[in-house]
């Protein structure tokens, strides 16, 4: 049998086989009661023997797993048993390092010698304290206030002349206010004491200059007002401060201190005019010496040497005191 199919404008004839016969189904041959009851035997056996290999297995997993928790319970029991014996060896060392231990009253001997050095040695520090403190200069122990060093004490005249009437209790001989000579305060030599009070003078007349800090301290050189009568009333007389000729020259000259002397220490000088300066402006000293790392009464010590080792300097090279 052949079929004509058309293929791009061409005929192709091709050849077709016939379909195939179908096949008759098979019958199953038919089994007697006997080859039946054969077929159940052996079905019945075969799920016995499943159910023997099953049970086996079963059998087999729980003697496994038996074994299994056997090994894991020796295994906990041989880790109890470890950390028991760590803990008895432990219970024994702690027994012969407390046989070992001074007793209770032994460690307070101990501790009451120690405390003895430690008082020894405050008390060594202590006097040491107050021997730097007893040999600063008098100004320095001017209860800290050292513009207060400069005051004129007041001088009364020895003898007070007779009344001049009758009846009267005293004559007032003078108006003026009677006050030592500042020539006599000036010492023979340089001392740590007086050169700190020539530094907190020089800074005392800087910042009394018209222009020591900010525009508006150029006020004062300024043009006075047109001012009128009615101004003038009630107006309260203010008195400013200026800088003397001698303040100046002296602040100068204390000025150039630091590099004509203090050179090869400049930390000293740094700390020494800086603490002046804070003087004049009431610096909190804790905080000036905080800032240079010391506790204030190390920072007093180290300012104080380095006054007197500047004194030193100035005595030797032969300046005058002023």
């Amino acid at each position: 049998m052949s079929r004509i199919v058309p293929v791009r404008g061409m005929v192709r004839v091709i050849d077709q086989k016939p379909p195939a016969a179908p096949e008759e189904k098979r019958r199953r041959p038919r089994r007697s009661k006997a080859e039946i009851a054969a077929g159940r035997e052996e079905k019945e056996r075969r799920k016995a023997e499943r159910i023997a290999r099953a049970s086996q297995r079963a059998e087999e997993v729980a003697v496994r797993a038996a074994q299994r928790n056997l090994v894991e319970e020796a295994k906990a029991a041989r880790l109890q048993a470890i950390k028991d014996a760590a803990l008895r060896d432990a219970d024994r060392a702690l027994a012969r390092i407390s046989a070992r231990a001074p007793s209770t009253s032994a460690r307070w001997d101990r501790e009451r010698e120690q405390e003895k050095k430690r008082m020894r040695a405050l008390r060594r520090a202590l006097r040491k304290r107050q021997s730097v403190a007893l040999e600063a200069p008098p100004i320095v122990q001017a209860e800290g206030d050292w513009l207060a060093a400069n005051d004129r004490p007041v001088v009364m005249p020895e003898d007070e002349p007779e009344p001049a009437i009758p009846g009267m209790v005293c004559a007032v001989s003078e108006v003026r206010r009677h006050v030592e000579s500042t020539l006599d305060l000036v010492p023979a030599e340089w001392s740590s004491g007086w050169v700190m009070k020539r530094i907190i003078d020089a800074y005392v007349a800087l910042s009394r200059l018209p222009g020591a800090v900010r525009p508006a301290a150029y006020r004062r050189a300024w043009p006075s007002y047109l001012t009128e009568v009615a101004d003038e009333l009630d107006r309260k007389t203010t008195i400013i401060k200026v800088a003397s000729f001698e303040d100046i020259e002296r602040m100068e000259a204390v000025f150039g201190w630091p590099a004509a002397h203090l050179a090869d220490a400049p930390d000293a000088s740094r700390a020494l005019f800086k603490w002046a300066s804070g003087k004049v402006v009431k610096v909190d000293q804790r905080r000036l010496a905080a800032s240079f790392g010391m506790a204030p009464s190390t920072f007093r010590r180290f300012r104080m040497r380095a006054a007197t080792l500047l004194a030193h300097r100035l005595n030797r090279v032969g300046v005058s005191p002023f």
